[in-house]
């Protein structure tokens, strides 16, 4: 159905000893069974996801995919980045203005709790305006290199033990969706702190 799955696992040490480690829909926990996938194996749903990751990290093609989608979603940011920081600026020059004659007023001896005021309002603003565009900084981030990404991902190409894989899925896997004639796996990347998500829209892996 698509819904977020928990894992489970039954164990038993009786007449038939067994170890068996599933995922089963939230919808299905404490008897409630709506979804149609009762259970699906761990190996056999991780071993897909593996399969498509490991194909994604040892193509180059697959990576400028990747990349481009990212830069996009960077060049964006930078985008709306920049026409906040301009009107912020724009407000800053015209607050300082302000400021300046109240402060002029203030040095004639014009002081009351109305300028008072005014003055710490105005003040309030103006560092609101600093401190936002301090963060606006950070937003004008470089672009990935495809080239770079690939090499630096490319050793898990071949990732078989257990804890690389699970590396690789916290690198790289945002969310998996199982449905019943397929699973869908939607991709990430950390770039600077700074968590990218690529949406996985008409290609799909079949169960």
């Amino acid at each position: 159905c698509g819904k977020k799955m928990v894992g489970c696992r039954a164990v038993s040490s009786g007449k038939r000893v067994y170890d068996y480690t599933y995922y089963k829909c939230r919808d299905n926990v404490a008897g409630a069974e709506q979804c149609a996938v009762k259970t699906i194996r761990k190996d056999f749903v991780e071993g897909l996801v593996k399969s498509y990751i490991q194909g994604i990290v040892g193509s180059q093609k697959a990576i400028d995919e990747v990349c481009k989608s990212i830069n996009k979603l960077i060049d964006k940011e930078c985008k709306t980045g920049s026409v906040e920081s301009n009107a912020l600026k724009r407000e800053e020059r015209s607050l300082n203005r302000k400021m300046e004659n109240l402060l002029s007023l203030v040095e004639d001896g014009a002081i009351s709790d109305v300028i008072r005021e005014r003055i710490k309002k105005l003040h309030i603003r103006l560092v609101q305006i600093s401190e936002r565009l301090i963060e606006l900084q950070d937003i004008d981030k470089p672009k990935l290199d495809p080239a770079r990404i690939y090499e630096a991902v490319k050793i898990w190409n071949d990732a078989e033990d257990e804890e690389t894989v699970k590396a690789m899925f916290q690198t790289f896997v945002s969310d998996v969706r199982v449905f019943p004639d397929r699973v869908e796996v939607d991709l990430f990347l950390d770039v600077n702190g700074r968590k990218y998500s690529i949406k996985q829209e008409k290609e799909k892996r079949p169960v």
